[in-house]
């Protein structure tokens, strides 16, 4: 990508961003971040803040699902 197109999609990011955060409350509400909307879909959440997440884990959750 040339740089003035990098710089061009950058600054619409930031743009978005700074609108987003500006009214985050708003933004939040139409996010649905944790709302997954797929008819037969399965959600599965892996608190990754500690160092409790092993690949094992996610292998023997992800076996689980089929």
């Amino acid at each position: 990508m040339p740089s003035s197109t990098s710089s061009a999609a950058r600054e619409r990011i930031r743009a978005r961003d700074r609108s987003k955060v500006a009214d985050w409350d708003t933004f939040w509400k139409t996010a649905e971040a944790n709302e997954c909307q797929w008819a037969d879909g399965r959600r599965v959440v892996f608190d990754n803040r500690s160092d409790g997440v092993t690949a094992d884990a996610v292998a023997r959750a992800l076996e689980s699902l089929s």
